[in-house]
């Protein structure tokens, strides 16, 4: 009987090593434990690795401070277009389109062909205003003793001029007057989408800039900071929110006859993952958004699993903003966009006055790493759970030994 028992007991101790071996043999073969995402170790190792020789690293790693808070916050959107001058504008606006109204007097002395004055003019002479006509697809119109005379894309004074011209050896010092009497789309842009009433909008002699095209329509029937407006002038084409417009007065651009501007409606959200109080995709509702607002929204630090010396922000930023991170050294910005995690540690005495000033952009990633003790804990967990039979084994062992 004692032989049995000492045999079991052997048999369950080594029950209880094969299962430490088996144990460290599994951790040993992977390289970490279950965990919502990289550890602050592999974030920064990454940060110092390249894809190939020579290049940059995969993503840059920016610790956030009062100097990059002032970088970021520095943003602009993309470029505006040229800003058409006022004289620019008055200029197209007196051009002749097809579908316009046009009104010819010709004044002669003495009469002549065009006897029967219907007006005063210039001189002594005798006017006649020939009937309104509308500018065809083939951009002419008639004049009498003067046949087809070609209007569209010209200006009132140039189409006088050739009038004159054609009329100088039939009628008795001709002068004429040549007047657009309706615009009928040549001076017109269009504003189309999530405007509250889209409509053709009338560029006037004086001009009428981006926000005045908006306005006339009724705005955007959501937010300004979630409406994207696309402003399209024949191959140019320019992007930024209706908010911009607002803190970028250069953006406000003078219309041109022709341009199109689309509203278009784009809510904003972030997402949060790892030791918070809750995880996934939160809208912005708010014309501004901190660092500090969006962790608080997501629920905060768990205190026992986050580390606040560890919070990082994933976002893709613009080649100009990368290269003005990099401080001279080697950047991941090339062209386009590139990739950046921004590194808060609240552990400083700073790190909540910091995070309060850090503006948050659509698209933005928080990721709260779990602390190091953590992962302690699980390796604890783990043991635990593979020894607890060899244990409980021995504990069996040890209490028959006893009877």
């Amino acid at each position: 009987m004692d032989q049995q028992i000492s045999g079991s007991r052997n048999g369950n101790r080594w029950s209880l090593w094969l299962a430490m071996a088996g144990c460290v043999g599994f951790l040993s073969a992977c390289s970490t434990l279950p965990s919502s995402g990289p550890s602050p170790a592999r974030i920064r190792e990454g940060a110092r690795t390249q894809v190939n020789p020579g290049e940059a690293p995969r993503y840059q790693l920016v610790p956030i401070s009062r100097q990059v808070i002032d970088v970021v916050a520095s943003r602009s959107s993309p470029g505006s277009l040229p800003d058409a001058t006022t004289e620019a504008v008055s200029h197209r606006s007196q051009v002749i389109t097809a579908g316009d109204t046009v009104e010819v007097t010709i004044y002669e002395s003495g009469g002549g062909l065009f006897g029967g004055a219907t007006s005063e003019g210039p001189g002594r002479g005798s006017g006649t205003r020939l009937p309104s006509q509308v500018v065809d697809r083939t951009g002419e119109i008639t004049v009498p003793y003067a046949g087809r005379i070609p209007v569209r894309g010209r200006t009132p004074h140039a189409v006088e001029d050739e009038i004159t011209a054609r009329l100088k050896e039939k009628a008795i010092d001709p002068q004429v007057v040549v007047a657009i009497s309706e615009h009928k789309g040549g001076d017109l842009v269009t504003v189309s989408g999530d405007a509250r009433n889209p409509t053709q909008v009338r560029v006037t002699l004086a001009g009428t800039r981006l926000l005045d095209a908006i306005a006339e329509c009724g705005g955007s029937t959501g937010r300004a900071e979630e409406t994207r407006v696309t402003l399209v002038r024949g191959k140019q084409v320019r992007r930024f929110l209706l908010s911009d417009l607002f803190h970028y007065p250069s953006h406000n651009a003078m219309l041109e006859p022709g341009d199109t501007i689309l509203l278009s409606l784009q809510p904003r959200s972030y997402l949060a993952f790892g030791a918070t109080g809750k995880n996934g995709q939160f809208p912005f509702d708010a014309a501004g958004l901190s660092l500090a607002q969006a962790m608080a929204r997501s629920g905060g630090l768990l205190d026992g699993r986050a580390t606040p010396s560890a919070v990082y922000l994933y976002r893709h930023e613009s080649a100009r903003i990368a290269r003005r991170l990099a401080h001279g050294q080697k950047s991941t910005a090339d062209r386009g966009t590139t990739a950046v995690i921004y590194h808060l540690d609240l552990h400083q005495p700073e790190g909540f006055f910091l995070a309060q000033q850090f503006p948050m952009q659509d698209g933005d990633l928080i990721f709260f790493p779990n602390a190091g003790s953590v992962g302690v804990m699980k390796f604890l967990e783990l043991i635990n759970a593979i020894t607890a039979p060899g244990r409980s084994g021995l504990s069996t062992a040890a209490s028959v030994e006893r009877l």
